[in-house]
């Protein structure tokens, strides 16, 4: 009774930890274009957002937050379910760390997964990338209770959230492949006479899974279709390894903590000095991915690649925890672990910086006058900007192919013109920097501003530069 109350009180008090460092700080940034792309689509109707031909994402996000929004569209309140999910992350991964391994590893992979930057990233965003990453350590939990032949309510825990985690985003079937070749491997590899599970059974859970699914594989080939009509080479580079990655880190680091443990009777056919460099292999192969994120979560340059992994991240954590407790000294180990984590959080909060949308619409708005428009490269930069403005103006994005004749007919109908540039996408929507150029070729500057990675220049139609 003392155990399971101390247990109680360790879950509450990790799961507080890792939200109010989730809650820190969590309107200082706007929301950006992704945020505001959930609002405009969840603001719609459900019919709308279930048969939605612009985004590339299942519904049940969207669905839930078209609810969620009855509550209020402030910044703070419509970034708090990524907040509560991610923290509710935490508790359970130190819940999954103790069924595997150890609570020394239990207690190491949590507080990493508090304290590290992107889980806390991620968890400040109105997206669904902790939703989908707490269905996927609800999975691997009830995957591991099952394989253990406790209760056939887990089997039902796992059919569901591995449903859910699947309708939030595509990424939670890198997970469900991850799970599915670690149980058959097992099950391959255990004695026939001790198999603690029926194969049978869980391959029937993962067809209660597609079953559930059903309904939205009608939908699915025009969403694949759209990923490729709306994404350009550089991302499809990005994402391609991404997949590959993804399902390496979670098939990996799953199969190394519970089969290829170090202490595992199956690894008594080694020699100590084999047991030790595979060893040495598997830590060095952890603790590269570990810094491998946290280099991506500092430069902020490649947020594709981290949103497809995400959902493995808590799994590298706790992979990299149970190496480190059987380590000399793994105390000093863990604290350098958890010193860097915090480190990187600290460094990433200061130079991660989201577009100051409420600043760049009011520098706009109290200076803007009848007869001009606010002209956006790229174009979809429109988006976060209606959700800040607070007066009706003219909005046009720019398109390449027709940028002469589109300056042509701004000119003909409108005086002035207020230019929104963004350098970090201009490397691949405008490399040759057409639209800029443009503007200062042919137009009298008035004003210009830099706010962050955004550039903002306000033109005099009539005339050259």
């Amino acid at each position: 009774m003392k155990d399971k109350k101390n247990l109680t009180w360790t879950l509450i008090g990790l799961f507080f930890l890792a939200l109010v460092l989730r809650l820190t700080f969590l309107g200082r940034e706007n929301l950006w274009l992704d945020e505001a792309t959930t609002l405009v689509i969840a603001s719609k109707s459900v019919s709308e957002i279930y048969h939605n031909r612009w985004d590339p994402h299942p519904p049940l996000y969207y669905l839930f937050m078209h609810y969620w929004l009855y509550l209020g569209q402030r910044d703070i309140i419509v970034r708090l379910p990524s907040v509560l999910l991610g923290a509710l992350a935490v508790p359970l991964l130190f819940s999954l760390g103790r069924l595997l391994f150890t609570e020394s590893a239990a207690w190491l992979a949590a507080l990493t997964l508090a304290v590290s930057p992107l889980p806390i990233w991620y968890a400040q965003e109105t997206r669904m990338y902790t939703l989908v990453g707490l269905c996927a350590l609800l999975s691997a939990y009830f995957c591991v209770l099952f394989i253990r032949g406790v209760g056939r309510v887990n089997w039902m825990g796992y059919i569901l959230v591995t449903a859910i985690g699947l309708y939030s985003h595509y990424t939670m079937g890198l997970l469900v492949l991850a799970l599915n070749t670690f149980v058959i491997a097992y099950w391959l590899a255990s004695p026939k006479s001790c198999r603690p599970f029926s194969l049978g059974v869980w391959l029937l859970m993962q067809l209660a899974v597609l079953l559930l699914y059903t309904p939205w594989l009608p939908v699915l080939p025009r969403h694949l279709q759209l990923i490729r009509n709306t994404t350009s080479y550089p991302l499809w580079f990005l994402t391609a390894p991404s997949i590959l990655f993804g399902f390496v880190i979670g098939g990996v680091i799953i199969f190394v903590g519970l089969v290829i443990w170090m202490r595992d009777p199956k690894l008594r056919f080694l020699n100590s000095k084999s047991r030790q460099s595979l060893y040495a292999i598997t830590i060095a192969f952890f603790l590269l991915l570990y810094f491998g994120l946290m280099f991506l979560a500092l430069i902020n340059r490649m947020t594709t690649l981290t949103r497809q992994i995400y959902i493995t991240i808590p799994f590298l954590y706790l992979g990299l925890a149970a190496l480190f407790v059987h380590l000399p000294r793994w105390h000093y180990w863990a604290a350098s672990l958890l010193a860097v984590s915090i480190f990187g959080s600290v460094v990433s909060g200061v130079v991660i910086q989201k577009p100051p949308w409420q600043e760049i619409v009011l520098w706009i708005s109290t200076q803007a006058a009848p007869g001009d428009v606010i002209v956006f490269s790229p174009p979809w930069l429109q988006t976060p900007f209606r959700r800040y403005i607070q007066k009706e103006m003219p909005l046009v994005g720019v398109q390449l192919r027709q940028l002469e004749s589109q300056m042509t007919f701004l000119e003909e109908k409108y005086e002035r013109a207020w230019v929104i540039l963004s350098k970090r996408d201009i490397r691949w929507f405008d490399p040759e920097q057409a639209v800029r150029s443009w503007f200062y070729a042919h137009y009298q500057v008035e004003s210009q501003k830099e706010f962050g990675v955004m550039e903002i220049a306000h033109f005099t139609f009539g005339g050259d530069n």
